[in-house]
């Protein structure tokens, strides 16, 4: 790919990701509200909401991969650093959920996985902001 200044980068990053934010909320909402109002839904109904509330989220994994191969190093080597950062706290918090239901000290399903997913980026996001990377948070 191509590199672009840090503020060209950010802007077709922030042009995607805003968009695809307000889609997944539409989703969240929208899918509960669905399934939720139905008495009985159709067995294929909850697994297409599901996937459907989940393509924005891959739509941002990709958004920032591309916004890391299109900037410098420095920017990528932080960016890489907050994304590493994020990934081992939610890596952490699934390893402790998983060995605390094992072990019956929580029961299945006393903790909704699905809260991993915001975990990650706002661990992300605060390790960027922590360290002054504002730019391009997710």
């Amino acid at each position: 790919m191509t590199q672009l200044s840090y503020k060209e980068a950010n802007r077709r990053y922030r042009r995607l990701f805003i968009p695809m934010m307000a889609i997944y909320v539409v989703l969240c909402i929208g899918g509960a509200f669905l399934v939720g109002r139905m008495d009985t839904p159709p067995a294929w109904l909850p697994h297409m909401v599901a996937v459907f509330t989940v393509l924005p989220i891959f739509a941002v994994f990709w958004l920032i991969w591309r916004y890391v191969q299109e900037t410098d190093e420095y920017t990528r080597l932080r960016q890489l650093e907050a994304l590493s950062i994020g990934g081992m706290i939610t890596a952490c918090a699934a390893g402790t959920i998983g060995f605390l239901q094992l072990y019956d000290a929580i029961p299945d399903g006393a903790f909704p996985t699905f809260l991993l997913l915001p975990l990650f980026f706002l661990s992300y996001g605060l390790t960027k902001w922590i360290r002054g990377d504002g730019g391009a948070c997710a």
